[in-house]
């Protein structure tokens, strides 16, 4: 299994290329539109969900939480699909934070090993979004 961060414009270019079986995890803002790919049959789903890049300690009026219906969601897509892919993307605005959070975890869960993120310096992940995610996978 192949394992990409991305921001949302590298994760929009990479859906022309794509050459095996993607499943995307497409995080957006609440306020900007979904990310649009390209028509690749080579993505067999896109699992979308909106929130800000936030932490339960900074949030503020008006910014979106990640939920735990938001976590389990993306575990359902990738318990869905995990076993029918050979790559999974994860992308949010930049591609460093919820991103980066939640690829730990999904790494955490599928191969005992999220050192890839937390041990490369051009991530910082969000913690709150990880921890969803590691609850949601029961780790």
């Amino acid at each position: 299994m192949k394992f990409y961060v991305y921001s949302r414009q590298k994760a929009k270019k990479t859906s022309y290329k794509i050459k095996e079986p993607t499943l995307i995890i497409s995080i957006t803002d609440p306020l900007l539109n979904i990310n649009t790919f390209a028509p690749n049959s080579n993505i067999v789903s896109i699992c979308r969900v909106q929130f800000d890049d936030v932490n339960q300690e900074n949030v503020r009026l008006g910014e979106v939480l990640m939920t735990p219906q938001d976590a389990a969601k993306i575990k359902e897509y990738v318990m869905a699909y995990k076993d029918k892919v050979e790559s999974i993307i994860v992308h949010c605005e930049v591609g460093i934070s919820r991103s980066a959070g939640i690829m730990a975890a999904i790494q955490k869960y599928m191969i005992g090993d999220d050192s890839a993120i937390f041990n490369n310096g051009t991530f910082s992940p969000n913690m709150h979004c990880y921890n969803l995610m590691l609850s949601a996978f029961e780790i």
